[in-house]
């Protein structure tokens, strides 16, 4: 499954997933198990990092799931805002204010 893929931790306790100690040739057979044959592990974790975060997970929860020491490093990783993102900021800010 893509989550062992990932590398973040699981949602159950501070266990880190199997991932952190498996050999690029357990990625590979879990990438081709999944459909994910030719992307990158990190490209991986970076999708799911952006995608939880513009999807509404809390910023310390996207931490923890990365197994980050603290928000600082995830908000500097993936700080950035998408277009779409933007949008959504300046939209909730027009509403708040009556615009």
């Amino acid at each position: 499954m893509w989550w062992d893929i990932v590398e973040a931790r699981s949602p159950v306790g501070d266990m880190r997933s199997q991932a952190q100690n498996s050999s690029p040739e357990q990625h590979k057979a879990a990438a081709s198990a999944s459909a994910l044959a030719g992307v990158a592990v990190h490209t991986l974790r970076h999708s799911a990092a952006t995608t939880w975060l513009e999807n509404g997970v809390h910023l310390k929860a996207v931490s923890e799931l990365l197994g980050h020491a603290s928000i600082a490093i995830t908000a500097d990783i993936y700080g950035h805002l998408s277009d779409e993102t933007a949008r959504g900021a300046m939209a909730a800010l027009s509403h708040a204010i009556g615009l």
